[in-house]
């Protein structure tokens, strides 16, 4: 019996390929070789969302018959997605981490002045506010070259 596995399904495609973007698709839209690979990638994704839609059938119909099959191509794909995403999140944690270490750093370096001006005092109270800023300032100007 021939199935209809290659027919494009929309509604149960998993969201990974629903949510595919180009980056720079609208630099050359008109160049044939990337019309060319479009059409491919697009055919490609079309067959992967048959597959997975004939997959869910053939488990459902497995599950039916008392049989359990352990491997799952949704969750494989929404496994791969999860790990981007926690990739990411992962990554701007670490940035995050990296811009408060180095702004502690610099508050210490603060705290530190002040201790030693309080042990011999070198700049006059009303002073010290300015003599923070220009240490921030300077600080923040090393740090950008």
């Amino acid at each position: 019996m021939e199935t209809d596995r290659h027919r494009t399904t929309t509604a149960g495609a998993p969201r990974v390929l629903r949510s595919v973007r180009y980056a720079h698709a609208d630099r050359t839209p008109h160049d044939p070789e990337v019309q060319a690979l479009r059409r491919e990638l697009w055919e490609v994704r079309r067959r992967m969302t048959a597959d997975v839609a004939e997959e869910r059938v053939l488990l459902q119909k497995l599950r039916d018959r008392g049989v359990e099959e352990g491997r799952d191509a949704d969750r494989d794909f929404v496994t791969g997605a999860r790990i981007q995403q926690l990739e990411a999140e992962l990554r701007d944690a670490q940035a995050g981490a990296k811009y408060e270490r180095s702004k502690r750093h610099r508050l210490e370096a603060v705290v530190e002045d002040i201790r030693r001006e309080c042990k011999e005092p070198f700049v006059v109270p009303a002073l010290l506010e300015a003599f923070l800023t220009i240490s921030n300032l300077t600080t923040e100007a090393m740090q950008e070259d």
